[in-house]
Parts: C-alpha cells; sequence; structure tokens
C-alpha cells in the first residue's frame, strides 16, 4: 500500500507522490490535457474533496492501446469541437453539429476536427465508438456497465445527485472530524483525570508521612484545609463538568439543528430534482409533439406538391395533344392547299399545252399555205416559149429556190421567243429566179 507523507496542514507533502497518487485514482484517458486529472490534483493540492463520475467513453486511437476517456474530458473535449463548428458554419445549429462531430465521411465532419482530437500517445488520433443510435458514443461507468450518453435531463439529474453526493460526503467528514475531537477531548479529560487521581494518590503518601513526623494539632489543622481545598476544587470541577455538559448540550442541540436544515435542504433539492425531471419530461413529449406535427405538416406539403405536379402534367399532357392536333390539321390544310395548287397549276399548264398547240397547228397550216403559194409562183411561165434548156434551167432554179426558201424558213423559226411562232419568218420575200 502507497504511503503519503503530509505536511501539518494535512497537504501531501512529496508532489510525485500526490501524482502518483492522483493518476491512480483518476485512471486511463486518451485525452492529451485530462481535465479530471488536473481537477483531482488540484483538489489534493488544497484539501478539498473532488469525485470524478467513474464514466468512461470508449474510443479508438490510431497509435495505441488506449481505449478509454473520461466522460468529463470528452464531454468538455466535445463542446470546444461543437463550438468551433457552429463558429465556422453559421447554418450548423449545435444539435446536428454534435451528431456530425463524430460521423466519418461525406456526411460527417469528423475530418474537420480530426487535427484536433490528437492522442496522450502523441502518434495517433482518437474518435468514440458509435452506439445504437445515431450520434450517440458508447459510456462505461466504473463497474463496466456499457451505456450510451444520458440526455440533458439525465445530466442534469445527475449532476444535482452528484452535488447532492459530495455535500453529503463532505458533512460526513466533517462529523467524522467533530468526532475525532470529541474522543481527542475525552481522551485529555481522562488524562487529566488520572494525573489528577494520581497527584492525589501522592499527596495522600506525602500527608502519611508528613503526620507520622509531625504533631497531632498541626495535623488536624492541614487535614481541615486539605479538606476545605478538596471541596473546593469538587466544586470547581462540578462546575467545569456542568459547563461542559452545557456546551456539549448546546453543539448537540446545534447539530441537530443542522441535521434538520440538511434535511430540509436535501428535501429540497430531491424535490428540485423531481421537478427538474417533470419539466425536462414534458419538455420532451412537448418537442415529440412538435416533432410529430412537423411530420404531419411535411407529408401533407409532399402530398399537395405531388397532387399539383400531377395536374400540371396533365394539363401539359393535355396542352401538348391539343397543339399536337392543331399541328395536324394545319399540316392537312397546308397539305391540301398544296394539292389544290399543284392541281390548278397542271390545269393551267394543260390548258397553256393545248393553246400552244393549237397555235402550231394554225402556224404550220400558214406555212404550208405559204409554201404552197411560192412554189406556184416559182412554176408560173415567166416569158413566152421557152426551150428545153432553158425549161432545164428553170426547173434547176426552181429547186434551189425552193432549197432557199426551206432554210430560211428553218432558220427564222429558230428565233423564236414562243414556242412554234418562229415558223412565221417562213414569210419572207418572194424573189424573183
Amino acid at each position: 500500500m502507497l504511503s503519503l507523507k503530509r505536511d501539518k496542514n494535512g497537504l501531501l507533502s512529496d508532489k510525485s507522490q500526490a501524482s502518483q497518487m492522483a493518476r491512480m485514482t483518476a485512471g486511463a484517458c486518451c485525452a492529451p490535457e485530462c481535465w479530471v486529472l488536473s481537477s483531482i490534483m488540484k483538489s489534493a493540492s488544497m484539501n478539498e474533496g473532488y469525485a470524478p463520475s467513474g464514466q468512461f467513453v470508449c474510443v479508438r486511437c490510431t497509435g495505441c492501446e488506449i481505449d478509454q476517456m473520461h466522460k468529463e474530458c470528452f464531454d468538455k473535449m466535445e463542446g470546444i469541437l461543437v463550438k468551433q463548428l457552429t463558429t465556422r458554419n453559421k447554418l450548423l445549429n449545435v444539435d446536428k453539429a454534435q451528431r456530425a462531430v463524430w460521423k466519418e465521411g461525406c456526411g460527417g465532419k469528423y475530418d474537420v476536427v480530426a487535427m484536433h482530437c490528437g492522442c496522450v500517445c502523441g502518434k495517433g488520433r482518437w474518435i468514440p465508438v458509435d452506439g445504437v443510435a445515431r450520434g450517440v458514443v458508447v459510456v462505461v461507468d466504473a463497474q463496466g456497465d456499457v451505456d450510451t450518453q444520458p440526455s440533458a435531463a439525465d445530466e442534469r439529474k445527475a449532476a444535482i445527485e452528484a452535488r447532492l453526493e459530495r455535500e453529503a460526503a463532505k458533512k460526513k467528514e466533517e462529523e467524522a472530524n467533530r468526532r475525532k475531537e470529541a474522543a481527542k477531548k475525552r481522551e485529555e479529560d481522562a488524562k487529566r483525570k488520572e494525573a489528577a487521581s494520581a497527584r492525589k494518590i501522592e499527596e495522600a503518601k506525602q500527608r502519611q508521612s508528613d503526620d507520622a513526623t509531625k504533631p497531632a494539632a498541626s495535623r488536624a489543622s492541614e487535614r481541615a484545609m486539605e479538606q476545605q481545598q478538596r471541596a473546593k476544587a469538587a466544586a470547581e470541577e462540578r462546575a467545569k463538568a456542568e459547563t461542559v455538559a452545557a456546551k456539549r448540550a448546546a453543539e448537540e442541540e446545534q447539530k441537530r439543528r443542522k441535521r434538520a436544515e440538511e434535511e430540509k435542504k436535501r428535501a429540497k433539492a430531491q424535490a428540485a430534482a423531481a421537478a427538474a425531471q417533470r419539466r425536462a419530461a414534458e419538455v420532451e413529449r412537448v418537442a415529440a409533439l412538435q416533432r410529430q406535427r412537423e411530420a404531419e405538416r411535411v407529408r401533407k406539403q409532399e402530398q399537395d406538391r405531388a397532387a399539383v405536379e400531377a395536374a400540371a402534367m396533365e394539363r401539359a399532357a393535355a396542352a401538348a395533344a391539343v397543339a399536337a392536333a392543331a399541328e395536324a390539321a394545319a399540316m392537312e390544310k397546308v397539305a391540301a392547299e398544296r394539292a389544290a395548287a399543284e392541281r390548278a397549276d397542271m390545269a393551267t399548264i394543260d390548258l397553256r399545252l393545248r393553246e400552244i398547240q393549237a397555235m402550231q397547228a394554225e402556224l404550220d397550216r400558214e406555212e404550208e399555205a405559204l409554201n404552197c403559194e411560192r412554189a406556184a409562183a416559182l412554176l408560173a411561165p415567166a416569158s413566152v416559149a421557152w426551150s428545153s434548156s432553158d425549161v432545164v434551167a428553170q426547173a434547176s432554179l426552181e429547186a434551189a429556190a425552193a432549197l432557199a426558201l426551206r432554210d430560211d424558213a428553218g432558220g427564222r423559226g429558230g428565233r423564236g421567243g414562243r414556242g412554234g411562232r418562229g415558223g412565221r419568218g417562213g414569210r419572207g420575200g418572194r424573189g424573183q429566179p
């Protein structure tokens, strides 16, 4: 067993012993700056009682085998990290930050705060072990029972109970100290009584020896004086005993009053804790009702949105159908108009072709009449009598003229701009042979 050296004030005189005792009391912790250890050392140096909760949060470290952290240290670190997240992101409230601070991946914020989660080993980073619910960590108490982090009401209740327990422990310690002082006083009184009885025995022996040597008169006077002194001492002892009894009665009355006040305070604190628990339960019930109403409102909004979207889709489909029908009617109308225009154009073309054919036939008849007139003119006698040579020459001249007229008619007919009207060029002059 470790022996602790204390000074006259009851404080630990050896700092190494105090540190060793504090580490033994605190236990292993993954936090680089253990708040529980510093609180224990501070309370030991100031001779104040500090009792940790004894609960640990299960963690994983990437660099060592330490798998726990004091719940006080974890709460303090979590508060600091959540405050950093909410300060950095104004749209993130405390509840969402507390749920996402220990979650890894795209939906979590642990990658942002991982640099601040260094382990006491100096080699790795720690992260709490996830519990059953989302955003809840596993907590282990001093007996090894596994539990998740309590709610706010449970934490307040636990804080009040811990404070009451600390006050009760402090009062017990004060009562023990008072009892020790009373026992010490009783021992001192017993020692004084023993010393007084020893002095009386010595005085009796001295008187006996003196009586053997002194005369009877002096012995009688001395006995009378001794009796007076004994009576005076007995009166003083009785007065002192009465004073001590009165003082003890007053102390007992004061203790009784203090105990009554403590009972009242304890009952008041218990009533306050019960009221706080009831208020927390009421707040939780109201919050659950609000969440239910919010879920109902969101569901109704989703249904209304779906109905509006379905109606909009139906209207869009009807409008598309109407537009498609109108477009089909317009296309049919355009196709009918185009067919009618094509039929009108074909009729116009046919009529024009018939007119051109009629004109061509008329021109052919006129050209045939002209050719007949030219041939008759060429065959008419130009003199009274011709010789045979003259007849041959006249025939050759008529053939050459006919060929010339045909060539002239064909050349002039090719210049016409309107189909067969160029044939009118055959109306050229009637040349003589």
